[in-house]
């Protein structure tokens, strides 16, 4: 903040030109009321410059006092998984007489190899994220703290909350029995998972026909192809809770674009089963010839 240049110059002139004693006090008095008024303004602009400064040297530090324990908290994983190899090394020369037991130590021992690789590189990323906020404390010390200062601090912030969840996935990889997770079951999960979230063509039906939906699913994707235009249709999103009553739920839709190129549709899902009931093109049915695609997940 700039500091305004005390300007006493049209009261020295009255000063000058003062010739009773009335007028040299009246003269006198403005000079010293507008020095002190300034004096004072340039005062309250110097101490609020030095507040600024001091939070920002608290934010800095408390950033870099996050980044440390961060670091900590990666050396601590580090010696964990450090002790892990040590204890499988040892069921390993405990089992040289048993070949299951020695083939489930190495595989214990190459997780845990594992699990050290991916919280070095978690030090490391912690060890970047106290240089940033290092970087940032001498960046604040030096300048007032502007929104751009405050977003980067934001962010040193979120990369090491980022740093803090990897470590706690880390340590839940392991179970209350001290036994990581085999590689399979992990596996088949993921791959369950695929399989939830993937579509499935379940028919592909043209005219009014119903369709039996499957025993199991969540959503259904109904779409609709016209008879006179097979590059263009519409679909519906449906979630099972609008069709699990018996009472027929019916969806419909339709566009204009001039008078001859208009059209409609409709169809109906209950009971287990969706049917295709009209496709209107210029006001001429065409259901018989239209398709429905219905996928499920």
């Amino acid at each position: 903040m700039a500091i305004p240049r005390v300007d006493i110059s049209q009261e020295i002139a009255d000063w000058q030109a003062a010739v009773y004693g009335e007028e040299v006090r009246s003269a006198n008095v403005s000079a010293l009321t507008k020095l002190q008024t300034q004096m004072n303004n340039a005062c309250d602009g110097i101490e609020t410059a030095q507040t600024d400064v001091a939070t920002a040297v608290n934010t800095a530090n408390a950033a870099s006092a996050t980044a440390n324990q961060a670091s900590s908290d990666a050396q601590d994983a580090i010696d964990d998984a450090q002790a892990a190899i040590t204890t499988a090394q040892g069921y390993a020369a405990n089992a040289e007489g048993s070949a299951q037991a020695a083939a489930a130590s190495a595989t214990a021992a190459q997780t845990a190899q594992t699990n050290a690789q991916t919280a070095q590189l978690a030090a490391e990323a912690a060890e970047q994220a106290a240089e940033d906020a290092a970087r940032q404390a001498q960046i604040a010390i030096n300048i007032t703290p502007d929104e751009e200062t405050i977003h980067h601090a934001s962010d040193a912030v979120g990369t090491i909350s980022a740093i803090t969840y990897t470590l706690e996935e880390i340590a839940a990889m392991t179970d209350p029995s001290g036994k990581i997770p085999d590689a399979s079951a992990v596996e088949s999960l993921r791959e369950s998972l695929s399989n939830s979230l993937e579509w499935k063509l379940l028919a592909s039906q043209q005219g009014s026909v119903p369709v039996s939906l499957p025993t199991s699913w969540n959503e259904l994707n109904i779409v609709i192809q016209f008879p006179w235009n097979s590059i263009y249709g519409d679909s519906f999103l449906i979630q099972r809770s609008h069709v699990g009553n018996a009472n027929p739920h019916r969806y419909s839709h339709g566009y204009y674009n001039t008078a001859s190129d208009a059209g409609a549709w409709s169809f109906e899902a209950a009971n287990g089963q969706v049917m295709l009931l009209s496709c209107v093109r210029n006001g001429a049915e065409q259901v018989a010839n239209a398709i429905m695609l219905i996928y499920y997940r």
